[in-house]
């Protein structure tokens, strides 16, 4: 975590420097947009916003400053070498401060989910949702058989696509995993946590196999294989206000969701009959729903498909932003 909060303001302060030299005399940009997660890029964009006197638009794509206190990032990042005094006070007050001044001072801070950007308008901030996108060639992608294969096989074959990191948290679902029989979990992506999760299986002799980060054909033949998605969230409060970009791209094509989460992804499937929720952290509760998935067929329903058109495709976040845009450039 040290080496990631490094590059990352590395990155941060390189760009500022990059902006400075290029953004002179008739290159004045009308609108500074920062993108975080990596937390140090939004005070790049503060920075180089009042510099230039452009407003700031600050994407803030996880729950920050939130998660600074929630995932101990100062005692996590330091090895615990500091005094824990110094980094309560750290992650309780001076960092969360400090950035939520920034998210005060832009013109509007983008977020994904409605229940963070009500946080965020409780600090003043003026908070915009935009939500992650799911693309037109996924809208127009064959729908998931789910039914077919359900009933084609004993058991169900579960499939994780993306990060594996410390938000995942999929520590949980391969306990679960080793607890049910049938069930087969198949995990694909690269990430902080993936030598401990394999660590961690192989130790509980659980159906786990991992894979590397792919795309494309490859990719498609995970999803050959696979009879429903894994989306899952570490329990932690910041997380009932963040939903998975992944989530809209199962919903969208039909794909049934074991969602471990809470909170406004758990409202999602659960009001649009998505799939089956189990709360984070609890591993019987996680075992439980894979019982379900294993014993019966779960298929979504069409209107989980209709709300991911409707609330999260590029159309509907472009025409989104467009406006923002205009607002705040006008």
């Amino acid at each position: 975590m040290a080496r990631q909060m490094l590059d990352q303001t590395v990155a941060a302060a390189a760009a500022v420097s990059t902006s400075l030299r290029s953004m002179r005399g008739t290159q004045r940009p009308d609108v500074i947009i920062s993108t975080t997660p990596a937390l140090p890029t939004l005070l790049a964009g503060d920075v180089v916003s009042r510099l230039l006197h452009v407003p700031h638009i600050a994407e803030v794509r996880d729950a920050w400053p939130d998660l600074i206190h929630e995932l101990s990032l100062v005692t996590n990042a330091t090895g615990r070498l500091l005094p824990t005094g110094l980094t309560g006070k750290l992650e309780d007050s001076v960092l969360p401060g400090f950035f939520t001044r920034a998210q005060q001072r832009a013109a509007a801070v983008v977020v994904t989910t409605e229940s963070f950007a009500h946080r965020l308008r409780d600090r003043g901030i003026n908070a915009t949702v935009v939500r992650s996108g799911v693309s037109r060639a996924e809208i127009e992608s064959e729908n998931f058989d789910a039914g077919v294969r359900s009933q084609s096989r004993d058991g169900v074959n579960l499939l994780y696509v993306g990060t594996v990191g410390r938000s995942q948290d999929l520590g949980c679902a391969i306990r679960a995993a080793a607890l049910v029989p049938g069930v087969c979990l198949r995990i694909v992506g690269d990430g902080a946590d993936k030598a401990a999760l394999v660590a961690l299986a192989e130790k509980l002799a659980a159906p786990v196999d991992f894979y590397p980060q792919s795309t494309g054909t490859e990719l498609a033949s995970h999803w050959d294989w696979a009879d429903a998605g894994l989306v899952s969230l570490g329990d932690v409060p910041a997380h009932t206000r963040t939903v998975p970009s992944k989530l809209y791209s199962l919903m969208v094509r039909r794909v049934p969701v074991l969602g471990i989460v809470a909170g406004e992804a758990a409202e999602i499937i659960t009001i649009n009959g998505a799939g089956i929720v189990a709360h984070p952290g609890d591993i019987a509760s996680i075992a439980e729903a894979m019982r379900l998935f294993s014993s019966s067929v779960v298929e979504p329903s069409l209107r989980a498909r209709q709300w991911a058109v409707d609330h999260a495709s590029v159309e509907v976040m472009g025409s989104s932003y467009d406006a923002l845009l205009e607002e705040v450039c006008r």
